[in-house]
């Protein structure tokens, strides 16, 4: 059916247009054909899907199977034309892939290579294709443990070690120091320096009485056994109350002066000073020296200055004074 038609009229209300129901007839009709239906006028049109029918194009020629439709603007209609009616001119295969072709039918394997094995359903890789630090077995391409000689010189910087400021850099004079997350490098300040060479410098008048080990700062009660460890006090007191006593002097250092309070017990003993372990140690009394006061309470001061440490030639000289009241 060809399209209608809808006479609005010459002027608005001048009653010689279509009527309503007349226009809308036609309307209906054209919808009708548009929709493929077929028309009435008690006809419902609702719910079909818009689609243009084969029949209702204009074309210049039979559908054929495999065919594509083209537009002729010579007729002004439409032509079905076997658009792809040849062979596949050539076929190149890419990576990884075997097989060509220039006319026929084409076909594409997977190429196969050096440690490589392709099954139906599945490429297989042998274990000698994994690179450099890898490792293939049982289809499971793994990463060797590195070692030194995987990693270049000077290739790890500080970003890349957990315990190291990524900030750190080489500074001359500067130590290795831990803030509780990373080292850093910081300058020795305080009381000491340290150069590029690890000689570390005390600063003059820095070392006080409280910094002094125990030999040169402590007191010490002479045990039982007579034992005088140079290294614990540097002031030894003692009550003589054997027959014979020989205080045995271990650990000296030269230049070591100690110094030992002994008080008498109001009996008469044989004093006396050696080295156990030692064969050829020396002890000198310095000219002037009091003999020793056994009386009861007698305060008796012993100096003793070491002047030769060596192993079995230990030298010393000692003085003795007596409280004058």
């Amino acid at each position: 059916m060809a399209s209608q038609n809808l006479n609005v009229g010459t002027a608005a209300n001048a009653n010689d247009g279509d009527t309503l129901r007349a226009a809308f007839i036609k309307v209906k009709q054209m919808f009708a054909e548009v929709y493929g239906q077929t028309y009435s006028e008690q006809g419902d049109l609702s719910g079909v899907t818009f689609e243009i029918k084969e029949d209702k194009l204009k074309a210049t020629n039979t559908a054929v199977d495999g065919y594509v439709l083209t537009y002729d603007s010579g007729t002004g209609g439409f032509t079905w034309e076997q658009k792809f009616d040849g062979d596949i001119t050539g076929i190149v295969a890419g990576n990884g892939l075997t097989g060509d072709a220039t006319s026929g039918d084409a076909s594409l394997a997977v190429g196969a290579g050096d440690g490589i094995t392709v099954n139906a359903n599945d490429v297989a890789l042998d274990s000698s294709v994994a690179g450099s630090g890898l490792t293939y077995t049982s289809g499971v391409l793994s990463v060797n443990a590195i070692d030194t000689g995987d990693i270049s010189n000077d290739a790890v910087t500080p970003e890349k070690v957990n315990l190291l400021a990524d900030d750190l850099a080489a500074t001359d004079g500067h130590i290795m120091v831990a803030d509780g997350t990373d080292f850093s490098n910081v300058a020795v300040g305080g009381d000491a320096t340290i150069d590029n060479t690890g000689v570390l410098t005390i600063g003059n008048d820095k070392i006080t009485y409280a910094k002094l080990g125990a030999r040169f700062t402590d007191s010490a009660v002479i045990p039982s056994d007579y034992d005088v460890d140079f290294a614990t006090a540097t002031v030894f007191t003692d009550t003589m109350d054997a027959a014979t006593i020989a205080y045995d002097i271990e650990n000296p250092k030269i230049g070591d002066v100690k110094t030992l309070v002994l008080t008498g017990d109001g009996t008469d003993r044989t004093i006396s000073f050696e080295m156990s372990g030692s064969t050829g140690e020396t002890f000198n009394k310095m000219k002037g020296s009091d003999d020793f006061v056994f009386t009861s309470a007698a305060l008796n001061l012993v100096q003793i200055i070491c002047v030769d440490d060596t192993a079995n030639g230990e030298d010393f000289w000692y003085s003795n004074s007596v409280i004058a009241s």
